[in-house]
């Protein structure tokens, strides 16, 4: 990625250039830093504008701009080589009378967002029109300009740079005071005059402070549903949400952390794999919560793919859709993958010219720089219109993911091949790629699946144990188990979270980024602490077969009425489990009971008849639904670091050589019976 900060640095042709602010001059010092001797920091996109943060800070002498950020200092520390930086010196100059303020008028901050409080929003091509909007509107403090749009709001907020943006605050319209009526003098009687008897000035008396005004709570919970279970408002509002974090700079951020290479290292093909990204997505949901009351109740959809796969599986052949666009509402919903051309744009350091660039909504507002004129305002997208669905999305793989064993080192492993690593390796384009994928919002669709799958492994395995104890948490291995990451270091259970922000060259921990480290506050550092969505403050929805799966958690085969009962609401926040009445997932279940049934008869265990459940979906979909069961390819292993084959490539093969056969009599029949007439085997 090439940063708009080193753009800034070539272009400076004087090592100093005089800013005047206010009476003082800031000496401008391009690629240079002055360590140490910090006061303060503010945001600011330009970094002129650091000089009147200097000259408004008590003590403030010296400045240093570094990406977005002005670090406000008392007295020039060491003088050090900073590419891309630009520092300033404080000189004083003549100090000019104050002008007036108009009454009524809006000071202007370019290049600045301010957060929250939206009450409105008008259409003004102009950016000095939403002053005259502001005083129009009751309550209206302040607004921000972008885009042709006003947000109109109720209090300044907070300052965050937002490049092509601008704010304005309403000035308050003075109070103007009487002239003093002149009372007629009296002659003076000459007597003797007195000494004068000092008397008490008395002390004036202070305005009354008004209460601060507090933004109210949300009453809404925090459950997390299905992107089928939204309604058409919370849809648009989600997507909005997409676009303006996207316009902000913040969804950049996320993909920049994301990126940056230790981090990565430590949160891929490690235990931490599913308690890393639940950090990292609970963050990016406070971000989207935090744009004013139209979101303030947002909660991040799931990518249900179990039961988009479930009724693929169950319609008939002759309606049956026929791809990943075509069976998963979210892909359309978020943008599909027909709309736009080819760009051989650069996407954080990466190019994709043999992929469509998607300009529909949301990712038509991508820019890797926010706000820059050279935006290619696209993502790339592999060609989902024409990807068939896959066997991994399926209740039976997912059952053996998440429920074959009982620890959660062996069960992340697994979760993280498939349906992980899969889904994104099917997707391609950007999301094939381990470091860049969260570009794509879709991303975090797939990424909130894994976190619930993980929810259903601790509420199956860890739960039924009854309320641990801290000491418990951090030393039973069903809740955490440690590793070596692949930065060949150690962590366990009480580790410190690494998650760090690479932008522009230069690395901090994202709790220190300006723009998107608010985001992280209050949340848990260490990883055994990230075991229970409900005690970070969320739950999920669950409909159909994976709520079958969170109610079973496949110990026993109970009957479909058992299934459709509701779990009841006793006040707390928790997972929901909502009735199956989809004909498909009826389906699946009795074809499940079917063969259950048949196994038991066998001999077989109920362990044993859910992986010949599973065989026998996979000889469904390579001979009954469209596509059929592959591996990951080649470039997409090396790129994963990925030994091996993926787990339902492995089956199949198993299957076919004879080294591992379907066991259920006349499985073919079985099939048949459930599946229009596809008896699996051709």
């Amino acid at each position: 990625m090439v940063s708009s900060r080193f753009f800034l640095a070539s272009a400076a042709a004087t090592a100093f250039l005089a800013t005047s602010i206010v009476g003082q001059t800031c000496s401008r010092i391009p690629d240079v830093d002055f360590q140490g001797n910090d006061i303060t920091s503010t945001t600011q996109a330009n970094p002129a504008n650091c000089c009147q943060d200097c000259v408004a800070t008590p003590g403030c002498q010296v400045y240093n701009w570094d990406n977005g950020v002005c670090y406000l200092k008392s007295a020039q520390g060491p003088r050090v080589s900073a590419p891309g930086t630009v520092s300033g010196v404080l000189s004083t100059g003549p100090t000019p009378k104050p002008s007036p303020t108009t009454p009524g008028t809006c000071s202007v901050l370019k290049d600045v967002d301010l957060d929250g409080a939206d009450i409105k929003s008008t259409s003004q091509a102009k950016a000095e029109n939403c002053c005259a909007d502001c005083q129009a509107t009751p309550g209206c403090k302040a607004y921000n300009w972008f885009d042709g749009v006003c947000y109109l709001k109720s209090a300044q907020g907070n300052k965050s740079p937002l490049p092509g943006a601008v704010s304005g605050v309403l000035s308050s319209q003075p109070v103007s005071t009487p002239a003093p009526t002149p009372v007629p003098t009296p002659k003076p009687t000459p007597v003797p005059t007195p000494k004068p008897t000092a008397g008490p000035t008395p002390k004036p008396t202070p305005s009354p402070t008004p209460s601060p005004t507090v933004a109210p709570t949300p009453t809404c919970s925090r459950i997390r549903k299905s992107w089928d279970a939204l309604n058409a408002d919370e849809k648009e509002t989600f997507v909005s949400a997409i676009e303006l974090a996207m316009d902000k700079g913040m969804y950049q951020k996320f993909v920049f952390i994301h990126q940056e290479l230790m981090s990565n290292r430590e949160a891929h093909n490690s235990c931490v794999f599913l308690f890393w990204h639940r950090k990292y997505l609970l963050a990016f949901e406070n971000m989207l919560r935090s744009f004013g009351p139209k979101y303030e109740c947002l909660t991040l959809p799931y990518w249900d793919y179990a039961q988009n796969y479930a009724t693929m599986q169950n319609t008939p052949s002759a309606r049956r859709c026929r791809s990943i666009e075509a069976c998963s509402p979210v892909t359309i919903g978020l943008g599909g993958s027909t709309q736009g051309t080819t760009s051989r744009s650069t996407f954080f350091g990466e190019t994709y010219p043999n992929n469509r660039c998607v300009t529909a909504r949301p990712v038509n507002h991508m820019c890797v720089n926010a706000g820059s004129r050279d935006c290619a305002k696209c993502v790339p997208r592999g060609n989902w219109a024409n990807t068939p669905m896959f066997a991994d999305m399926g209740i039976a793989n997912i059952r053996k993911q998440v429920l074959s064993a009982r620890n959660i080192r062996t069960v992340s492993d697994n979760i993280e091949m498939s349906p992980h690593n899969i889904m994104h390796g099917t997707l391609a384009g950007p999301m094939a790629n381990p470091m860049v994928s969260p570009m794509d919002p879709i991303f975090f669709m797939h990424h909130n699946m894994i976190d619930l799958l993980h929810t259903i492994f601790y509420h199956c395995n860890v739960e039924p144990s009854g309320s641990l104890s801290d000491a418990q948490q951090r030393t039973d291995d069903r809740v955490f188990e440690g590793c070596t990451t692949n930065n060949n270091e150690r962590v366990g259970a009480t580790s410190t979270l690494r998650m760090r922000l690479a932008d522009s060259g230069r690395v901090i921990e994202v709790a220190d980024d300006p723009l998107v480290g608010k985001f992280f506050q209050g949340l848990p550092t260490q990883y055994y602490k990230l075991t229970d969505v409900r005690s970070l403050g969320y739950a999920f929805e669950l409909k159909g077969l994976l709520g079958d799966l969170y109610n079973k958690c496949d110990g026993s085969r109970e009957s479909t009425e058992r299934l459709e009962s509701v779990s009841v609401d006793d006040g707390k926040l928790d997972n929901i489990v909502q009735p199956i009445v989809l004909d498909e997932n009826k389906n699946v279940l009795a074809f499940e009971d079917a063969v259950i049934a048949q196994a038991q008869v066998q001999g077989l265990s109920l362990d044993e008849a859910h992986d010949e459940i599973r065989k026998m979906n996979i000889m469904l979909q390579e001979n009954c639904l469209p596509g059929s069961v592959e591996d990951f390819t080649p470039a997409f292993k090396a790129m994963w670091h990925i030994n091996g084959t993926s787990p339902s490539f492995a089956l199949l093969q198993a299957i076919q050589s004879g080294a591992d056969p379907i066991r259920i009599e006349n499985w073919q029949d079985i099939l048949a019976k459930f599946f229009d007439g596809c008896r699996g085997d051709t």
